[in-house]
């Protein structure tokens, strides 16, 4: 997929496939408390875009996938005070009105 004008993907050059999920359950596959596999297949990590080949091709590195974004500290907006959230959305509007997004 190539980015285009009318794309709202277009800050990407190229994707394979676009998974969706509630943020809670990204919270709990990046806390470790999911499986992402088990996830995917019981419909909680759903496939918005691209093919079931490309996504269980890499299934089986999930956990090293997971374990590389971890390696940060990670908080979540459920997680912050209201002075941190509030200084997160402000930056976040920011961020997307960057983007344009």
């Amino acid at each position: 997929m190539t980015g285009g004008a009318g794309n709202p993907f277009r800050l990407m050059p190229v994707c394979y496939f676009i998974l969706s999920a509630t943020p809670q359950e990204w919270k709990k596959l990046l806390r470790k408390e999911n499986k992402f596999v088990i996830d995917f297949m019981k419909g909680h990590v759903k496939l918005e875009m691209g093919g079931l080949p490309g996504v269980l091709a890499i299934a089986p590195h999930a956990d090293k996938i997971v374990n590389a974004i971890t390696q940060v500290p990670l908080q979540f907006p459920d997680e912050m005070s209201p002075e941190e959230l509030s200084t997160y959305r402000t930056y976040m509007n920011s961020f997307r009105d960057s983007l344009g997004v």
